[in-house]
Order: structure tokens, then C-alpha cells, then sequence
């Protein structure tokens, strides 16, 4: 993406024979970096938010994409597995030529590629649906029993309803708006996951 940074340096010199400190922090480096640097949700979310529309969106507005970023693990520059968001962004951009592809792997779940659909749902449903919208007892507890939701239907931000796991992640995603509405949505005896 040709992300660029500017950094002021720092640094401290010492040649050997030489006890005289040089401070170089007047200097401005305008340094291109080998890869892109930590993906923000601004960048991702716009990314997925452009590029899966239709039956492949993933969230349905920005603020919605934004919250539930926020709950995500950051991972590394160039993951390209794992749930994390960069795992997302880079799928999110490889959406742009393959949507029907990516755009899954992009989104809340991860499809097996960044995360599998259960890890992401726990993960995340741990931070968001906490106190008394709390629906799983721990991490481990909310995996035990997301394997046995249906994962055949394919996620996406339009399943709002039918037993599924897509269905759940999708009331996951407007619960990190309105935890109070929409975390009771996502538990085993789900009144509309069913």
C-alpha cells in the first residue's frame, strides 16, 4: 500500500577514542518501510467496507465494523493466518480481485484462515459480552460448546436469524454496539439464533 512513516531519530554515537555525545533528534527521516506498517481499524474497515458489498459484506456501516475492531487481537505486520486483524486487512485486500474468496476471511469469523469461526466468535464474544450481558462462563467454555453450532452457513452481515454460528456472529458484531440488545442473541438458547 506504500504506507510511509516519518520517525524523528534519536541517537547517541560513540566512536571508540571519542567521548563526545551527538544528539541527531533535529534530523527528520521520512523512511519507507519493507512492509505496511500495524493495520488500524480505520484503514481495515474501510478496506472491507468498499470491497465485500452485497452477499459478501461483512458488517453492514463503519461505526459497526469499527466497534468490533476494536475488540480484535492487532497481530503482525504480515500475518497472513491467525486471528488477528492484520490476517483481515490483508485478505481485505486481497478481496479487491477475489471477493467471493476473501471477503470471509476478512470478516468477524476469520473462515478458517484468519482464525477459525468458533476462536474468533470466543475471542470476541469474551470482550464485548461481558457483566451482565455475559453469555459463556470462560474462553474455553464458549469454544466447547460453539463446536456444536452449525458452521455450514456461510457468514455474512445479512444472517440475522436461523441455528447457525453466522447467525450468532452477526448479532455479535451489533452487540459491540449494543451489548444490551444483542448478547443475549448470541448464547446457546438464542431467541433469534435458533
Amino acid at each position: 500500500m506504500g504506507r510511509f512513516i516519518t520517525s524523528v531519530v534519536f541517537a547517541m554515537l560513540s566512536v571508540s577514542g571519542c567521548s563526545q555525545i551527538y544528539d541527531t533528534s533535529e534530523f527528520e527521516v521520512n523512511a519507507p518501510l519493507d512492509s505496511d506498517p500495524p493495520t488500524d481499524c480505520n484503514d481495515y474497515c474501510q478496506t472491507v467496507l468498499d470491497v465485500c458489498v452485497d452477499n459478501h459484506a461483512q458488517y453492514t456501516t463503519m461505526a459497526q465494523c469499527q466497534q468490533i475492531c476494536a475488540h480484535m487481537n492487532l497481530g503482525s505486520e504480515a500475518d497472513t493466518s491467525g486471528n488477528t486483524l492484520s490476517c483481515r486487512d490483508h485478505f481485505a485486500l486481497e478481496a479487491i480481485e477475489a471477493a467471493a474468496l476473501h471477503c470471509p476471511s476478512a470478516g468477524p469469523g476469520g473462515n478458517g484462515v484468519c482464525g477459525t469461526n468458533c476462536e474468533s466468535f470466543c475471542q470476541l464474544q469474551s470482550r464485548i459480552c461481558t457483566g451482565a450481558n455475559q453469555q459463556f462462563n470462560s474462553v474455553a467454555a464458549c469454544l466447547n460448546i460453539c463446536a456444536g453450532f452449525d458452521d455450514s452457513v456461510s457468514y455474512n452481515s445479512t444472517v440475522l436469524s436461523g441455528n447457525s454460528l453466522a447467525c450468532r456472529i452477526s448479532h455479535l458484531s451489533l452487540a459491540s454496539g449494543a451489548p444490551d440488545t444483542h448478547c443475549a442473541h448470541i448464547a446457546p438458547d438464542s431467541p433469534v439464533c435458533n
